[in-house]
């Protein structure tokens, strides 16, 4: 069976299709379920005023009328014997005989339950004709629902001790009125028609459960029918035979609760029907705009099955005590969340500022901290904190701010695949830092610079052994010589540069300069030894070709030393040109030419090794931008 045909065939129970009247009014129990009271109970003499004598035989005097009901009317009265106003509640004259056992089963319950949130009632007496009076404490106050309606109204200004909020004033209220069930349940009582309008603040804001009219014993069955305020109702105060509970009055409890939150009732309707279709059903409130706390705090206690609800009034009235302990750090994380969302709209952006995530994240991380300081268990608090920890992380990842953002990660409760996106910044870094350090023109600076120094004064020296007589005649030297001569500076090389292989071969940029000065000798030492052996060429040819060599071979390192080997290159071509024009001053020509080489290089590594890049040449800085960006 659906649930319309369950909610029509409760229609039908009800009998209530011809029932008129506002849905924020009670239904009561049909009259067949009462049977007459009245008769035995103490007289109570009422007077319009006192006898010229001021008789004491008058018990009360009627002053005014202050609310008048279907069933009953309540009068504000005199009590001249204690010299006080009382207000006297009793049966319309032309009420069924059933209102005045109503009146006197609601006199019997206000007067068992002595509880400070509960009217007192003085006492219980019946008319010249029998009829049922309830006296009752006078409380010149307002209702709660008008309160609920005008957060600003005038007398929360006279009133002490509540709190600036409109929110926390009412949910304290709510509390006091859960005290005042929950006695009311210990001794074996439910309301029934818990709603704000039965809800009354005294003169000094004191907290009062009126209208026990229609309260019932919970150790008794349930009389069949439907009673209660509609707009309110449990569900199952929509069966005329559904059971009731203390439940059903912590349904009721939220039911005010839901009043407060959004300033209407939980069930609304154009006809009775409807309001009690939406009763029977009782969805659960979407309470938009509502704190999440109070607002699973509320569909807690207007779950649709008793058994989802709060046990008892006092766990919802502990819920709400602890909100307002609460409050504070709530008020703190609820502005951390906005803070957050406005790190989440720059993260969204496809170039985020810096400086503004990092203010919106700082703002965020300190705001949810504040609030889990005030109050450790805070939900939103604690997902707002790990959220914030996840997105400033993942964004420190991609700006490779890799300790921060493992910093963050240690903090989150569960990163997912934070870790591993950490752990592959980390391998795109050490690669960059690798191929950095493959190409950093100081790393080993100091011993390169020693290395070359070395090799300089070596080769100088060599060069100016041969050209000053040292070994023989310079004019005697035959191509066979020029063979010793490099077969001698190519092995001297060699052993210098393995014993300075450490520093030499550290990275690309020492290898690849190593290596070219290791070809060059080579090249040198091969052209000799093929003009030697197979050509019969003189010695300034030769050396004109060692030049040329020598030239072509420092072209290729263009892409290490920038435009600076195409300088080297042109002048190697110079040097070969003026020898083969000069053949007869071929060796002191070269000598000369590779004596001022080696100190312009042994210079220019120094500039290099000293100063880094800026001492590079324009060549080499465009080489850079080709290749990019390294982070």
């Amino acid at each position: 069976m659906s649930g319309d045909q369950t909610f029509d065939d409760l229609w039908m129970a009800t009998g209530m299709a011809d029932r008129t009247g506002a849905n924020d009014e009670t239904l009561r129990e049909p009259p067949h379920s009462f049977t007459a009271r009245g008769t035995g109970l103490p007289h109570l003499s009422i007077g319009a005023e006192l006898d010229e004598r001021g008789s004491s035989g008058v018990q009360l005097i009627i002053q005014k009328l202050l609310g008048e009901g279907g069933m009953g009317m309540v009068h504000l009265a005199r009590q001249p014997l204690l010299d006080r106003d009382v207000a006297i509640k009793r049966v319309r004259p032309d009420a069924p005989r059933a209102a005045a056992d109503s009146l006197f089963r609601e006199a019997r319950y206000m007067g068992s339950l002595e509880h400070p949130n509960i009217l007192p009632v003085h006492a219980l007496g019946a008319d010249s004709e029998g009829r049922p009076i309830l006296v009752m404490k006078c409380i010149d106050g307002v209702p709660w629902r008008t309160l609920i309606a005008q957060p600003d109204h005038p007398a929360w200004e006279r009133w002490t001790g509540w709190a600036s909020d409109p929110f926390e004033r009412n949910i304290e209220i709510l509390i006091d009125v859960c005290r005042a069930v929950a006695y009311a349940h210990d001794n074996g009582i439910l309301h029934r028609d818990l709603k704000p309008d039965n809800i009354m603040l005294g003169e000094h804001g004191e907290v009062y459960v009126l209208d026990w009219g229609i309260a019932t014993r919970l150790d008794r069955p349930r009389v069949s029918g439907v009673v209660g305020t509609p707009a309110y109702m449990a569900p199952e105060m929509v069966d005329p035979d559904g059971p009731l509970s203390p439940a059903t009055d912590v349904y009721l409890l939220g039911s005010c609760m839901h009043e407060v939150l959004t300033g209407v009732p939980p069930h609304a309707g154009r006809s009775l029907k409807e309001v009690l279709a939406k009763a029977h059903l009782s969805a659960s409130p979407a309470l938009i705009g509502v704190p999440n706390v109070l607002a699973e705090i509320c569909r807690k206690a207007l779950a649709a099955d008793p058994a989802d609800r709060f046990a008892a009034p006092d766990a919802l009235r502990e819920s709400l005590m602890t909100w307002l302990r609460t409050r504070g750090s709530v008020v703190l994380s609820t502005a951390a969340s906005q803070k957050l969302d406005h790190l989440h709209q720059l993260l969204g952006t496809p170039d985020p500022d810096v400086i503004a995530v990092s203010s919106a994240f700082t703002a965020s991380h300190f705001g949810f901290g504040q609030a889990l300081d005030s109050w450790s268990d805070n939900p939103e608090a604690k997902a707002g904190l790990q959220s914030a920890r996840r997105l400033m992380a993942t964004f420190q990842i991609l700006r490779e701010n890799l300790d921060h953002a493992e910093t963050l990660i240690a903090d989150i409760d569960e990163p997912g695949d934070l870790p591993a996106k950490l752990a592959a910044g980390r391998e795109r870094q050490a690669e960059r830092l690798r191929m950095a350090r493959d190409q950093d023109w100081q790393l080993n600076a100091r011993e390169r610079v020693i290395f070359w120094a070395v090799f300089g004064v070596f080769g100088t020296t060599f060069t100016v052994a041969i050209l000053t007589n040292s070994f023989s005649d310079p004019s005697q030297y035959t191509v066979g010589d020029l063979v010793v001569f490099a077969a001698v500076f190519w092995s001297v090389t060699a052993v210098l540069i393995a014993a300075g292989r450490k520093w030499l071969y550290s990275n690309s940029i020492n290898a690849a300069i190593t290596n070219s000065v290791l070809a060059v000798g080579l090249m040198i030492l091969s052209n000799r030894l093929l003009h030697w052996q197979f050509l019969d060429t003189d010695v300034s040819t030769v050396l004109a070709f060692d030049a040329l060599l020598v030239g072509a071979c420092v072209s290729t390192m263009k892409t290490i030393v920038g435009w600076t080997a195409w300088a080297y290159t042109v002048g190697c071509i110079a040097v070969a040109a003026v020898i083969l024009t000069f053949p007869e001053h071929g060796l002191n020509i070269f000598g000369v030419a590779l004596a001022i080489a080696v100190c312009m290089s042994g210079f220019y590594w120094h500039l290099i090794s000293a100063n880094g890049a800026s001492a590079i040449s324009s060549g080499l800085g465009d080489r850079e931008q080709n290749r990019g960006p390294r982070g």
